[in-house]
This record gives C-alpha cells, sequence and structure tokens, in this order.
C-alpha cells in the first residue's frame, strides 16, 4: 500500500487506517484508507480503467470523484455502498434501469469514441468443460443468439456491489464530473486535478442535456445519488449484457428483479423501441450469461443458488 501512496505523491505516514474493501472480477486491489482527516478508496486499477477517468466527463451517470491517478492506481472518494438488491424498493430498480438507459444512448458513444482501451465484443464461445459438467446436454442445447441490438458503451461489470451511494447532497445539481475540488486533509490540495479529467463544463459532456426530470425526490427515498464504481470492463456491447448480470447477481442473491418494469424504462431512456426485438436480446443474452459464465459459480456453490439459476434457464427456454 504504501508504494501506491508514493506513486501518487503522498507521504505513506499519512496513513491512520485502512481497511481491504472486496475487489473486482479482474482481483484489483481495493481498500479504504483514512489519509490525515479524510477517508479515500485506494485501488489498483488496469489501463483501462484509468483511461476511461482520463477520457473526462463523457457519461451521463454519475461516478466517483478522483483525487490522485497514475496508469496503475487511483485513489478514490470514500462511498457507501447500496443496500444488498434483495432490499432495493421499486424506485431504485428504476432508477438504475434509466441510468443505463442514459449510459447506452448513442450520443455517449459518439462522445467517447472507439478508443483502442475499451473492451471489444469477445468472439463467439463454446461451452467449456465446467459448463458441459454443470448443465445437461438438453439445456446446453438452448439457442443462444438473438437480436443484435446498435453498438454502445457498455459498464462491463454491472452488479449491485459496483453501485454506490452519494449521501452527502454536494453533487445534486446534477453534474456527474469526476474530479474532486476538496481538500483531502492531508495538506495536500487536489484541485489541480491529478488525473487528467476535464473540466465539468465540457461541452461534450452528453450529461448537460436535461431529461426533464425532478430527481431530488427519488433521490431522497434512495438514500443519495448513485454512483456507478468499478470501470475495469467498460467497454463497446450492445446493451443488454449490462442487464442480464445485474438481474442475475441480484437473483441469485435472493432479490426479484422487476425485469419488464425495468426493461421499459430502459428502452425509453436509451431512446430505443420496448418490443420484441429488446425483449429477445435481453432474453438472448441471459441464456449467454448462463450457460457460459455461470458454471465456475455454480459447480460448487449452496445448491439453493444452483437452483435458482437452473430454474431461470428453464424459463427463458419457454420464451424461446
Amino acid at each position: 500500500m504504501e508504494h501506491l501512496l508514493n506513486r501518487l505523491g503522498y507521504d505513506p505516514r499519512s496513513l491512520r487506517s485502512s481497511t481491504m474493501l472486496a475487489g473486482s472480477a479482474s482481483g484489483a486491489f481495493v481498500a479504504r484508507i483514512r489519509l490525515g482527516d479524510s477517508e479515500f478508496v485506494l485501488k489498483t486499477a488496469t489501463e483501462r480503467e484509468a483511461a476511461f477517468y482520463r477520457a473526462g466527463n463523457v457519461v451521463p451517470v454519475r461516478v466517483p470523484h478522483v483525487v490522485a491517478a497514475d496508469d496503475t492506481c487511483l485513489l478514490l472518494e470514500a462511498l457507501t455502498p447500496v443496500p444488498p438488491a434483495k432490499d432495493w424498493p421499486a424506485s431504485r430498480w428504476h432508477e438504475v434501469a434509466r441510468q443505463l438507459g442514459e449510459l447506452h444512448h448513442p450520443r455517449v458513444m459518439t462522445a467517447i469514441g472507439e478508443q483502442p482501451w475499451l473492451r471489444r465484443p469477445a468472439p463467439p464461445r463454446s461451452p467449456d468443460a465446467t459448463s458441459r459438467a454443470f448443465w445437461t446436454k438438453d439445456e446446453l442445447a438452448t439457442p443462444v443468439d438473438g437480436p443484435r441490438l446498435p453498438p454502445c458503451l457498455i459498464h462491463g461489470d454491472l452488479h449491485a456491489g459496483n453501485l454506490l451511494t452519494d449521501e452527502s447532497g454536494k453533487n445534486d445539481g446534477g453534474g456527474k464530473s469526476n474530479r474532486s475540488d476538496k481538500s483531502d486533509g492531508t495538506g495536500k490540495s487536489n484541485g489541480n486535478d491529478r488525473s487528467g479529467n476535464s473540466d465539468t463544463s465540457n461541452a461534450s459532456d452528453p450529461s448537460s442535456e436535461s431529461n426533464g426530470n425532478d430527481e431530488s425526490g427519488a433521490k431522497a427515498k434512495m438514500g443519495g445519488e448513485l454512483v456507478w464504481a468499478d470501470w475495469q470492463e467498460v467497454g463497446i456491447g450492445t446493451g443488454p449484457e449490462d442487464l442480464a448480470l445485474l438481474w442475475q447477481r441480484a437473483e441469485a442473491d435472493g432479490a426479484d428483479p422487476p425485469r419488464a418494469a425495468m426493461l421499459a424504462t430502459y428502452a425509453e431512456a436509451r431512446g430505443i423501441p420496448y418490443d420484441d426485438v429488446l425483449r429477445k436480446a435481453a432474453n438472448a443474452a441471459e441464456v449467454r450469461l448462463l450457460l457460459l459464465d455461470w458454471p465456475p459459480f455454480l459447480i460448487n456453490a449452496d445448491p439453493a443458488r444452483a437452483a435458482v439459476m437452473r430454474k431461470r434457464l428453464h424459463l427463458l427456454r419457454q420464451r424461446q
């Protein structure tokens, strides 16, 4: 940890405490730390995530403010995790769907461009040995293809654990900047934006386009402004893959995501029809995720959790 602080120009002697946090799918080091009188999150970052933050204010969702950064690590503002998905009110599901639709809107892809650091869609895969060990031959025969939606910017690792809340109310003016102009409590000013992010007045910021909704009441009911974290898998996709992971991770943890209502909200925010094309694309994304990506986490898992995922696959098969 000391060498990371040194890389960012901070004196390790200012470290008062540290608590390890759950890492991301990439195995990143993540810790909540206290430097002087202020708390932050220190994490190692992939080149992709560091580049995402350097790209500036181009996404319409709130992301963590960057206090300091280089190509390998980030010092971020410390925020509050959202409650487990099984405890979300309907308003939280609606808000996540709306913001995800805005993230997937064509204007965002236009603003950020097809940067070389963005993850590209993976080539088609066949079930591996673990998939064949978990699913039956009949289950593996479930068609995985569906309609292809236009390319968009995707988060790539969307689940409740990567959503935070800002309960301070300091960003309720609608700004989505990832800069931090606060004192860090260590005697080191971060107002010079060492992360290389653009100013919040960036004219290319798609979030500057108002959607005409009054969100202050919804924020109060949900316990603060939603903040989207962990951008290590950010890339180009078609959209439903983000929904599929969010829904299935939540369902595996005991939640009952309101898929139909969310899909309608998502479609409106993304500016696409809420029709059979979207529904079939979402179903196909769920089937691919279940057959190809879940088996390593299910084969030795709690039988009840595995049963939930198997039940979901069978329901999707009935809809094909």
